[in-house]
């Protein structure tokens, strides 16, 4: 099978790359301290179930605001929609069993970035960020909190479309 070149792919097609995605990466579960990968001073966007726009030249990229995760890819000179995750996320699996964090906040770094922090019963941390850059999007976890006592435990995030 043929497999266009950078060149002969269409100006028209949103592209996405994800830097993490199911990968599984320590989590450090326990009672730190540290401070969120977004500005403490800007608030909270949302408690619920929202959307926030994060636009770029090419394209605008819809998220989730309650939990990280594309909801869709729109490219704006076309209007050509890519699907992402469109059901809701609550849960990751850390070291084999789905947990659901005690807390999600989002605050909006950027024109095209949002950060996360997903927290946890016990005090561990997990702060991420989607961004968006031309027509290229980059999930990255930016973080993860521990306490002294706590051990690292994998996790992975399987209801996340990207």
């Amino acid at each position: 099978m043929d497999h266009p070149t950078s060149a002969a792919r269409s100006s028209l097609t949103p592209r996405r790359t994800v830097v993490a995605g199911l990968a599984t990466v320590p989590l450090l579960i326990g009672t730190g301290a540290g401070t969120a990968a977004a500005d403490p001073s800007a608030p909270a966007l949302a408690t619920g179930d929202t959307e926030l726009a994060l636009v770029t030249g090419e394209m605008t990229v819809t998220v989730a605001t309650s939990f990280p995760r594309v909801v869709r890819y729109t490219h704006r000179k076309s209007g050509a929609v890519l699907h992402g995750q469109e059901d809701t996320v609550t849960t990751l699996v850390i070291d084999g069993t789905e947990v659901t964090p005690s807390g999600v906040t989002c605050r909006r770094t950027g024109h095209s970035a949002v950060a996360y922090v997903l927290s946890f019963a016990g005090g561990g941390r997990i702060e991420a960020e989607i961004a968006a850059d031309g027509a290229v999007v980059t999930f990255r976890v930016t973080r993860t909190v521990e306490s002294p006592d706590s051990a690292s435990a994998p996790w992975r995030y399987p209801g996340c479309a990207w």
